[in-house]
């Protein structure tokens, strides 16, 4: 395992935003009856949409809208990044990765400011040989814009999906973690190479 190019997403991978996306949610919801954290969470982790998950307390479509717009701004504010913590060992892990590979962090994030901000106060902004942030941008149009990308030696790691599907378009190695948004059964749907509890797992499982 050496000379891989690590694409690897931020939200789920390398930090855990469940107290984040909770404290939003309960945040909008006021006086409202809301779920338990357990009851959130695990309906985001069968991709059950914000508005159904509101829906499951109090339907009201006027309601909603105004949820949802809200949601867009606090997502991204520093309040509300103060909730997000690293997952255990995952900074050790890159570390490691980063003796023989090339580590890149991929995220969707659109206040590049803010996460760097963040980056810094988890004295983790350097630790990465590239940062990219997508905003608006597909994470396969970004990732291919990279200079470190070569398709024989990359490797994209992420927690959704949307990770899976990029790997398979750019034909490379593509690992699911089960520490962010997504469910095991739900991951298997979408057929990644691997499926590991955590990136603190993968060192053990790149392709040679």
């Amino acid at each position: 395992m050496k000379n891989k190019v690590i694409f690897c997403d931020f939200d789920g991978v390398i930090i855990d935003n469940s107290d984040k996306l909770y404290s939003i949610y309960r945040d909008l919801m006021k006086e409202k009856r809301i779920l338990s954290k357990i009851e959130y969470w695990n309906l985001k982790k069968i991709k059950i949409p914000e508005e159904e998950i509101i829906k499951k307390t109090f339907n009201n479509e006027n309601f909603i809208q105004g949820y949802m717009e809200k949601r867009k701004d606090m997502i991204e504010d520093e309040k509300f990044l103060e909730f997000d913590r690293l997952i255990a060992n995952s900074i050790e892990s890159i570390k490691k990765l980063k003796e023989n590979n090339k580590v890149i962090l991929l995220t969707k994030r659109k206040n590049k400011n803010n996460l760097f901000t963040q980056l810094r106060k988890m004295k983790i902004l350097n630790i990465f040989d590239e940062i990219l942030v997508s905003g608006t941008v597909s994470k396969k149009d970004l990732i291919l814009k990279s200079s470190l990308f070569a398709k024989d030696q990359s490797v994209i790691v992420g927690d959704t999906e949307e990770e899976i599907s990029v790997g398979k378009n750019l034909g490379i190695q593509t690992i699911a973690v089960l520490t962010g948004l997504r469910a095991r059964k739900f991951l298997e749907n979408y057929k990644p190479d691997l499926i590991i509890e955590s990136i603190n797992d993968i060192r053990t499982c790149l392709k040679k």
